[in-house]
């Protein structure tokens, strides 16, 4: 661990955390615009925040460094294109190692920036019994602009039922685990961890805004996947989406539903795929 981050850098602010019940860690790059209220959002359910920051130009390390709840930042000061999705899951896994290493936790989340969770969180997890239950995945659902609401998102926006309507798709995805559990980031592009055993539960919801924020950040995500990723697996379904920020319905030609329980029963579960 010490000699990746001697690659890298890194920086704390205020003491090393012990005692937490609830650490968070997140991965950002040029989050400006939704930092603040993501932040703010995990917030109330974490006592500590641990950011990686990927060689970020805008005011994030700002944002991060005046948050009350952001312990330490981890800095990548040289941003590459290059194996993208692999520096991605590589990031993550310092995230990891690195909270397992100086802070204390009962619970520890992972969420990007884009993510927004729906129920009492930290009253519920902490709940539950470490030696019985060791992972929390929680049903994702992706947020879409559509005719009748597509204004983009501000800094002073909450994104939290910030949308009207929702993809049916249902990735149930680990987001969470304990203090007994072994979680690592493994596989290319992962965005959950690799797990030891299946003593896990499926409780709370995701909104994920990553395709809702503004037609701009739309096409600018297209960009980034396109610009950045293997051409067969993100860029083709990636340059087909470019300028179709607006829909009438999924990305996967499914109904769009609002939040709620007709969104909830007629989802459709891509992940896992049991």
């Amino acid at each position: 661990m010490t000699g990746i981050l001697n690659e890298i850098s890194y920086e704390y602010y205020f003491q090393k955390v012990r005692g937490n019940k609830v650490v968070t860690l997140t991965r950002i790059r040029n989050e400006s615009l939704i930092l603040e209220d993501f932040l703010d959002h995990v917030s109330t359910f974490s006592d500590a925040i641990i950011v990686f920051d990927d060689d970020s130009n805008d005011q994030t390390l700002e944002i991060c460094r005046n948050h009350k709840k952001v312990c330490a930042i981890i800095r990548n000061r040289n941003w590459s294109s290059v194996g993208r999705s692999n520096q991605e899951t590589l990031h993550r896994d310092i995230l990891n190692t690195f909270s397992d290493e100086f802070f204390d936790f009962s619970w520890k989340f992972y969420l990007d920036a884009d993510e927004r969770l729906v129920g009492n969180i930290r009253e519920d997890i902490l709940k539950l019994n470490v030696d019985e239950v060791h992972y929390i995945r929680i049903p994702l659902y992706d947020a879409y602009l559509t005719e009748h609401d597509n204004k983009a998102f501000t800094n002073k926006s909450t994104l939290l039922n910030g949308r009207e309507y929702f993809g049916i798709e249902r990735r149930d995805i680990i987001f969470a685990w304990n203090v007994n559990a072994k979680a690592e980031y493994i596989l290319d592009d992962a965005r959950e961890p690799s797990v030891s055993s299946d003593q896990y539960l499926t409780i709370f919801a995701c909104q994920h805004y990553g395709k809702a924020i503004s037609s701009d950040k739309w096409d600018q995500k297209c960009h980034y996947y396109i610009d950045n990723f293997p051409y067969e697996v993100y860029g083709k379904k990636w340059t087909e989406r470019l300028g179709q920020s607006i829909h009438k319905e999924s990305d996967f030609s499914t109904p769009l539903y609002p939040w709620g329980e007709v969104l909830f029963s007629n989802s459709q579960k891509i992940h896992p795929i049991n």
